[in-house]
C-alpha cells in the first residue's frame, strides 16, 4: 500500500550553508552542528535552476515558487527561513515529524561525542523506513526524527503526503524527485 512520497532534491547545488557560519553553531570538540537554528543571512547564490537543491552539506533549499506553492495549498508546520537576498531561496524546515523505524533497518552510530552527545555518522538505508503509520498519509511535508550521514552534511528525509505530493507535481516545481513509500517498505520490505 502507498502511504507517502520520499521526498528529495533531484540535483546538488555548488555552495554550501554552513560556509562562513560563526564557530558557535559547531562543537568545539566533534565540529558537528549544535545550534540548528542558525541560518545565513545570505548564502551568495545569483541564480537558480531548480526549484528545490540540496546543499554540499546537506541542507534543503527551496525557490520563491516553491515558497508561494507551499502557502497557496497551506503545508502546516513548514518553515521556510530566507537565506538569499536575490534570487529569494529558503531553507526548508518542516516541524512535522515522523519516526524513522529502527526496526526496519538499524541504522549505524559512529564515534559519539563526549561534549556534544552527537555522532560523527549516522548512517541508515537509501529508503525511508517510517513506523506508527498505519494509513496513507494524506497531506503535509514531515521531516524524519533522525539526521543521516556525516558531519555537517546530516540531515533528515523528507516526507510529503500523497494529496500533497499530487499537487506538487501539477505545479511542476523542477528538480523535486518523490520516491513512493509502500506499507511493507515502511516496516522493513522494499518497493
Amino acid at each position: 500500500m502507498l502511504i507517502a512520497y520520499e521526498m528529495a532534491p533531484e540535483a546538488p547545488a555548488r555552495f554550501e550553508f554552513y560556509d562562513g557560519a560563526p564557530a558557535s553553531v559547531f562543537c568545539p570538540r566533534c565540529g558537528d552542528v549544535v545550534d540548528h537554528d542558525y541560518a545565513p543571512r545570505n548564502l551568495g547564490v545569483e541564480a537558480l535552476d531548480f526549484d528545490m537543491v540540496s546543499t554540499r552539506d546537506g541542507h534543503s533549499i527551496a525557490s520563491q515558487k516553491f515558497r508561494d506553492f507551499s502557502a497557496r495549498i497551506g503545508i502546516p508546520n513548514l518553515g521556510l527561513i530566507r537565506v538569499n537576498a536575490a534570487p529569494p531561496l529558503y531553507d526548508l524546515r518542516p516541524g512535522a515529524i515522523v519516526t524513522y523505524d529502527v526496526d526496519c533497518k538499524p541504522p549505524f552510530f559512529e564515534n559519539k561525542c563526549s561534549l556534544c552527545g552527537g555522532y560523527e555518522s549516522i548512517v541508515g538505508p537509501r529508503y525511508a523506513c517510517i513506523t506508527g503509520v498505519d494509513f496513507p498519509i494524506r497531506e503535509g511535508l514531515y521531516r524524519s526524527d533522525l539526521a543521516f550521514a556525516s558531519g555537517r552534511e546530516k540531515h533528515p528525509f523528507l516526507v510529503v503526503g500523497l494529496d500533497t505530493a499530487e499537487l506538487m507535481k501539477q505545479e511542476r516545481l523542477r528538480g523535486v524527485l518523490l520516491t513512493e513509500i509502500h506499507k511493507d517498505v515502511a516496516e522493513g520490505g522494499r518497493v
